[in-house]
């Protein structure tokens, strides 16, 4: 039960790391939607399995 909550723990500082990369290397906050859609995209995938 740790590993699950250690696990999801890292997915989401991952997840924010990759939006504040995003962020910065764009300037602004534009970049988050299409950080959106990407994760949209890849859970339907994740879903359809």
């Amino acid at each position: 039960m740790v590993q699950i909550a250690l696990l999801v723990a890292i997915c989401f500082i991952c997840y924010l790391v990759l939006c504040a990369v995003v962020v910065i290397r764009t300037g602004s906050t534009k970049g988050l939607r299409d950080v959106a859609a990407a994760i949209g995209g890849l859970r339907n995938i994740l879903k359809l399995s």
